[in-house]
């Protein structure tokens, strides 16, 4: 939820700044790695505001770690991939671009695919191939059951 609509770069800054304010010190930092990822709870405890992010996207990340906190959410290898995706689309804020994000990082599925992600499409047009997301939704068809690798090896070739 931190990388939508902002770049890898973006997202990985807002991250270090989140690990920086509430994250756990480690008693033995490792070169540029001082500090623990905050857990659930931690990130539940924030305030949209504490957040350098649009309210809205702040709202829901911190709705989704509390729905995480509270064991509504289960974000574990073991998790029912539609369950958890209806779970995470029915949260205020999270839409199927982030739910389907979610189940190829965290429950590590291999079939994902995200039509309207701009690097995928912008990756099919460099290849000469239609990008829009109809076009890109058909053309994932036949890359089953394997769609989230065809989509690392798009973003990858850009």
């Amino acid at each position: 939820m931190l990388g939508q609509q902002v770049t890898v770069g973006g997202a990985r800054t807002l991250a270090g700044r989140i690990v920086a304010a509430i994250g756990e010190p480690l008693s033995n930092p490792i070169g540029p790695i001082t500090h623990v990822f905050p857990d659930a709870a931690a990130i539940a405890s924030l305030a949209p505001a504490d957040l350098a992010m649009p309210r809205s996207r702040a709202a829901a990340l911190i709705g989704a770690n509390r729905a995480i906190a509270g064991g509504e959410l289960e974000l574990g290898p073991g998790s029912d991939r539609q369950s958890t995706y209806r779970q995470l689309c029915a949260l205020a804020g999270i839409g199927p671009w982030t739910a389907s994000y979610v189940l190829m990082r965290a429950l590590n599925d291999p079939d994902v695919f995200l039509p309207t992600d701009i690097g995928a499409r912008n990756a099919l047009r460099a290849a000469g191939r239609p990008s829009d997301p109809k076009s890109a939704g058909a053309a994932a068809e036949s890359w089953r059951p394997w769609r989230s690798y065809a989509l690392h090896h798009l973003w990858a070739s850009l």
